[in-house]
């Protein structure tokens, strides 16, 4: 079984020493006091066509939580739908959240 297992904090807590996927994760659920969501690009369904082409369509809520809901993309990995994406600036190639600036390995 390879699923992730995250608890988030009751309330926003320094993330200072949080990194990779769970620094993404954490951040962009509010759990980071003084640290932005650093999905900047939300992955829409439209983003890395050509990449990600078995994809299942679904709706996902804003990073902030009054933001309307919007189409966004899941893919199978393990047995399991996921939308780990990291959508890049040219909204062309997305990577996993555990690629995303780890700097525990980098």
């Amino acid at each position: 079984d390879l699923r992730n297992i995250f608890i988030l904090p009751i309330r926003p807590v320094s993330c200072d020493h949080v990194y990779g996927e769970n620094y993404v994760f954490t951040s962009c659920n509010h759990g980071c006091e003084n640290s932005e969501c650093p999905l900047k690009k939300l992955p829409t369904y439209y983003s890395c066509p050509k990449q990600l082409r078995q994809r299942v369509g679904t709706y996902a809520r804003g990073i902030n939580r009054n933001d309307p809901p919007y189409l966004t993309f899941l893919t199978r990995a393990h047995g399991w739908y996921t939308n780990e994406h990291f959508v890049c600036a040219d909204s062309r190639q997305c990577l996993p959240y555990s690629k995303v600036c780890d700097l525990v390995s980098d």
